[in-house]
C-alpha cells in the first residue's frame, strides 16, 4: 500500500476532497474514533453497503454542510435545528419529506424507512471538507467491523479499513478514548436518546435527591452495553460500548471503565451486574472486585425501569407502576422476560403482570428469524403454520425442515417468553414487513414505520385477560385483518395502538391508586405505543403523573444507569 505523508493541511484537503469526488470511499480518522465516508452516488454507497453491511438493512448516517441544507430533506422543528447546530452535534433521526422519498440514494442510505439519521460537521476536518466539496451531503458510517470497536491506532487503522476503504487518512494525535457519535430520535421536538456517547458522555447525571453512601460500579447488560459509576451525588454513565460478543469489546468496555473510576479516583465497593447468568462482562468481575466488594444482580427489566427513576431523579420513597417492554431480558423465574409491569417502592421492585407467555423454543434463533415467532404465534393459536407457508413468504435458516422441527418440538419446550418485542416481531413477520433481523430492533422499526404511514386509522382495541396483556387474542384479530385483506399499514398502526391502549388496561383493571406510572425499555421507543399508553391513562379515576425518558437511553443503553441507581439504595 502506497503511503503519503502531508506537512500542508490545505493539500491534504484538496486531495481528499479529490478522492470523494471521484466515487471513493476514504476512512478518516477522527476524534474518538474512524468514519467510512462517501459522497451519495450510487456506485460509492452500493459498493459501502456491499462490503460493509452485505446483509444488512441498517440505516446509514448523513452528514449535512449546513443546517439550511439539511431542511431541505426532513421535517424539522426549531428545537430539532437547535439540537443539530448545538455543540453535541448528535445524530438526530427525523422525518424524511415526502419529495425525497423517490430519491435515487435513498434506499441505499435508509432502507424501506421514511426517517433519516443526519449530523452536522462537528470537527475541523470535516469543516474544511465541506468548503470544498461539491456535494452537500456525505454518508459516514462508524468503521468497526461487526461485533468489534472502532478502531483507533492508526496502524490497526490501516489494518481492518484496507478492505473496504480506497484511501485511508490517520492522523498522529492519539486517541485516549474511543467514542461513537450520539443518536437520538426526535418526537416534533421532544426526544429520546438511543446512542449516549460523543457530546454526551461522560456527563454526569446529578442525583439532587439521591445520595450513594457508597462507590458503586455497574457492568451493564451484554447488548448496547455501556458501564456506570455512583459516587455521591454524581451517577457518571459511560460512553456507548456497544455488544459484548467478543474478547475486543470487552477490552474496550475495560478501558471504559478504568477511565471512569480513574476520573473519579474511585475503587467501586460495591459492583451491580445483570442476572443472566452467562453474560460476558461477568468475567470482568475480579478486574475491578477486591475480597471486601460486595456484588449484587439486578434483573434486568428491574434495571430498565430504576434507568427511569434516575433518569428523572426521583426516589423510591414514593410507588410507582412502570412497564418494561423490550426483546429480552433474563427473568427471575429463569423464563424469558420482556413485558414487564412493575412496582417499584421503598422495599424494592416487585412483578405485579406481564403480557401472556408463550413458548420460546429456539432462544436468540428467534430474535434474528421473525418467523419463528411468527409459527409459535400462530401454533398457539392453532393455526397450522406449515399450511400458512405454503401462500406467504417465509425466511427460515434452514427452510421447510426447521418449520416442521418448530412445529414439533414447540409445546414440548418448557422456556416461556413475554418478551414485547417478540410479539411485535411475530407482526412484523405476519405483515411482510420483515424476514430477518439484519439489524438491532429491524422488525419493531419497520413496523412502527409503515405504521406511521397509514392514510386513515381503525379504532384500537383492548385486551386484557385474568389482569395480563392477551397478546395472543391481539394477534389473532391481526392475523383476521391480514387473512380480510386490510391494508399492511392500517394493520399496523392498529396493532400499536391496541398494544398501548391494553397496557392502560391491564394498569386499571389492578386499581392499585398508584398515581406514578412509567414506560421503559426498548419498546418505549415507540411512538403509537406511547401516545394510546398516555391517552389510556388519561381515562383512570385517579391523577396520574405520567414518567418518560429524557436524559437515558430507554433501551439497554440505560441499564447499567439503573443498576448504579439500585446499587445506591439502601435497600
Amino acid at each position: 500500500m502506497q503511503r503519503l505523508a502531508f506537512s500542508d493541511n490545505h493539500e491534504m484537503i484538496q486531495k481528499l476532497v479529490s478522492w470523494l469526488d471521484s466515487g471513493s470511499i476514504v476512512a478518516l480518522q477522527g476524534i474518538g474514533g474512524t468514519h467510512y465516508v462517501a459522497k451519495p452516488s450510487s456506485g460509492a454507497i452500493h459498493r459501502l453497503r456491499s462490503m460493509k453491511r452485505a446483509e444488512s438493512e441498517k440505516p446509514f448516517a448523513v452528514m449535512f454542510r449546513n443546517i439550511t441544507i439539511a431542511a431541505k430533506y426532513v421535517n424539522m422543528t426549531e428545537s430539532d435545528r437547535d439540537l443539530l447546530s448545538s455543540q453535541r452535534r448528535p445524530i438526530v433521526i427525523l422525518p424524511l419529506k415526502q419529495e425525497i422519498l423517490g430519491s435515487n440514494d435513498l434506499p441505499l442510505i435508509s432502507p424501506n424507512l421514511t426517517t433519516l439519521g443526519l449530523m452536522l460537521p462537528y470537527s475541523g476536518i470535516y469543516q474544511l471538507i465541506f468548503r470544498e466539496l461539491t456535494s452537500d451531503f456525505l454518508v459516514v458510517t462508524s468503521a468497526n467491523p461487526s461485533q468489534l470497536p472502532m478502531p483507533i491506532d492508526p496502524d490497526q487503522i490501516i489494518e481492518i479499513t484496507k478492505t473496504i476503504a480506497d484511501y485511508i487518512l490517520v492522523h498522529n494525535r492519539p486517541i485516549a478514548q474511543r467514542v461513537d457519535d450520539s443518536v437520538l430520535r426526535s418526537y416534533g421536538g421532544y426526544y429520546k436518546i438511543i446512542r449516549r456517547a460523543r457530546g454526551f458522555a461522560p456527563t454526569p447525571l446529578f442525583m439532587k435527591n439521591h445520595q450513594s453512601t457508597k462507590s458503586i460500579l455497574a457492568l451493564g447488560a451484554e447488548g448496547a452495553n455501556t458501564t456506570a459509576i455512583f459516587h455521591q451525588n454524581y451517577l457518571v454513565p459511560s460512553q456507548h460500548i456497544g455488544n459484548l460478543k467478543t474478547i475486543e469489546s470487552l477490552q474496550a468496555q475495560r478501558s471504559a471503565t478504568h477511565h471512569l473510576l480513574n476520573l473519579y479516583d474511585i475503587e467501586p465497593e460495591r459492583i451491580v451486574i445483570d442476572l443472566h447468568p452467562r453474560y460476558l462482562n461477568r468475567e470482568e468481575i475480579d478486574t475491578y472486585a477486591t475480597p471486601n466488594t460486595e456484588i449484587v444482580e439486578l434483573q434486568h427489566h428491574a434495571a430498565h425501569a430504576y434507568s427511569l427513576l434516575a433518569d428523572l431523579d426521583l426516589t423510591p420513597d414514593d410507588s410507582y407502576l412502570i412497564w418494561s417492554c423490550d426483546g429480552y431480558g433474563y427473568g427471575s423465574d429463569g423464563q424469558a422476560w420482556g413485558g414487564e409491569l412493575l412496582e417499584i417502592n421503598k422495599d424494592g421492585w416487585n412483578r405485579v403482570s406481564s403480557i401472556q407467555p408463550v413458548s420460546y423454543l429456539g432462544g436468540d434463533q428467534n430474535t434474528i428469524y421473525p418467523d419463528r415467532m411468527l409459527t409459535i404465534y400462530l401454533e398457539q393459536l392453532g393455526i397450522n403454520a406449515e399450511v400458512y407457508f405454503k401462500n406467504h413468504q417465509s425466511n427460515f435458516q434452514h427452510g421447510q425442515t426447521e418449520l416442521q422441527y418448530l412445529r414439533s418440538k414447540l409445546f414440548d419446550s418448557t422456556t416461556q417468553t413475554t418478551s414485547m418485542g417478540r410479539l411485535l416481531d411475530a407482526v412484523a413477520a405476519l405483515l411482510d414487513i420483515c424476514h430477518y433481523r439484519s439489524y438491532r430492533g429491524e422488525p419493531a422499526i419497520k413496523l412502527e414505520d409503515i405504521a406511521l404511514s397509514a392514510s386513515h386509522t381503525i379504532e384500537s382495541e383492548s385486551f386484557v385477560d385474568a389482569g395480563k396483556l392477551a397478546n395472543l387474542k391481539l394477534f389473532e384479530k391481526a392475523y383476521e385483518l391480514r387473512i380480510n385483506g386490510l391494508q399492511t399499514s392500517e394493520i399496523a398502526s392498529w396493532v400499536l395502538h391496541s398494544i398501548g391502549r391494553s397496557m392502560a388496561d391491564v394498569i386499571s383493571d389492578l386499581d392499585l391508586s398508584i398515581s406514578n406510572i412509567g414506560f421503559t425499555g426498548g419498546v418505549a421507543y415507540n411512538m403509537l405505543i406511547e401516545q394510546e399508553l398516555q391517552r389510556g391513562l388519561q381515562e383512570m379515576k385517579h391523577e396520574i403523573t405520567y414518567l418518560k425518558h429524557r436524559r437515558v437511553p430507554p433501551g439497554d443503553g440505560g441499564i447499567s444507569i439503573g443498576q448504579a441507581y439500585f446499587g445506591g439504595l439502601n435497600l
